[in-house]
């Protein structure tokens, strides 16, 4: 944070207007002779200033490109987040930033209410879960229920909403079934299971200034969620993941025979370099594991030969993971996406489909 202010005479025929550019968040609102801007506490640094001379009266430069009307926050402007959980028949006591709310050792969480107090800007808190048998239900806030009668809650959802989302995150984990801690998701990423029949036992959460994802101290994984389609879903993929997810899908189809093709085309498409080489070198020099929990958006599965057709037979078949169990490959026809089992058990007739990143950069 900084405050500008003028002196002597120069003070009484102008005023000056300042605003700072924060990390994370973008530029703030304008603010004035000697004023704070910026934020303290938080960990953001500045990163760009502007300042303008002004006539007595004639207000704040134009707001273009502003991300939030403050001028000013510190860490403690944050709120309180709390949360309780619905479990063996009876809610729990009111958890706050950080604290488990749940038990670890008990029954199975049946319903999630939540809340954010005190925040020093605009916005609130939203959250939903995914129900037994059910799905996703919608978000509800303000400390409402979200669940449904008698059926297992397995994952969980939070965001904030309106300025409060500039600033800060809400990060969450939940404690799943015979499983443990999962890693911290944020921002309406998915937390807990999906697909694999595990109810949530406990659940933490808290606000952090925008950026500051807590460590994964005592996780199982450093993934939020345990999807049981396999593989990194496609809400916790970062940009450069995302790129790539895009260029599959605008990239052209190269012809039949040119799985490999299409394959380092999406990559140069997404802007992450230029890589040569028939599926049977891919799988050969970038593909180590066939485990689905080392699974990422945007890595390349390969097989570096099946029986599925004479040409695989000899060069293999290469495609990519797209999250959410699902695997976009060039075949006779264009440019398919099947789902990740399907693939798997269809091309690995003769060796085990292995997963990893074109060139052995790690895109996540």
């Amino acid at each position: 944070a900084l405050t500008v202010r003028l002196t002597g005479e120069l003070a009484n025929r102008f005023e000056v207007w300042y605003r700072v550019h924060v990390q994370n968040v973008g530029w703030m609102g304008w603010a004035a002779g000697g004023e704070r801007a910026g934020t303290a506490g938080m960990g953001l640094r500045v990163e760009a200033v502007q300042v303008a001379l002004r006539a007595p009266g004639q207000g704040a430069p134009s707001s273009s490109g502003q991300s939030t009307s403050a001028t000013y926050l510190t860490a403690a402007e944050s709120g309180t987040l709390s949360y309780s959980l619905l479990a063996g028949g009876s809610w729990g006591g009111w958890a706050s930033n950080g604290g488990t709310a749940g038990n670890t050792g008990g029954a199975a969480v049946r319903a999630v209410r939540a809340r954010l107090q005190g925040c020093g800007v605009p916005g609130g808190l939203q959250y939903a879960v995914h129900v037994a048998d059910m799905g996703w239900r919608p978000y509800v806030g303000a400390g409402s229920e979200a669940g449904a009668s008698g059926k297992d809650v397995q994952a969980v959802r939070m965001r904030l909403t309106g300025e409060a989302s500039a600033y800060f995150d809400v990060c969450y984990r939940a404690y799943v079934k015979g499983v443990g801690w999962m890693g911290w998701a944020k921002g309406g990423q998915d937390a807990g299971s999906v697909g694999v029949g595990k109810p949530m036992l406990a659940l933490q959460a808290r606000i952090v200034p925008r950026g500051h994802v807590p460590k994964n101290d005592g996780s199982v994984s450093s993934d939020p969620c345990l999807n049981g389609g396999g593989g990194q879903l496609l809400s916790h993929a970062n940009a450069r993941q995302r790129r790539i997810v895009q260029a599959t899908n605008t990239t052209p189809w190269p012809g039949p025979g040119l799985c490999a093709g299409w394959v380092e085309d999406v990559y140069n498409n997404a802007g992450l370099g230029r890589y040569s080489g028939n599926a049977c070198d891919l799988y050969d020099q970038y593909c180590k594991s066939s485990n689905k929990n080392d699974l990422k958006v945007g890595m390349i599965i390969a097989v570096r030969t099946h029986t599925r057709t004479n040409a695989g037979s000899i060069w293999g078949h290469v495609g990519i993971y797209v999250g959410d169990g699902w695997v976009a490959h060039s075949v006779t026809g264009g440019v398919k996406k099947v789902k990740l089992d399907y693939w798997i058990d269809y091309y690995g007739t003769t060796v085990t489909p292995k997963w990893g990143w074109l060139g052995n950069v790690n895109v996540a």
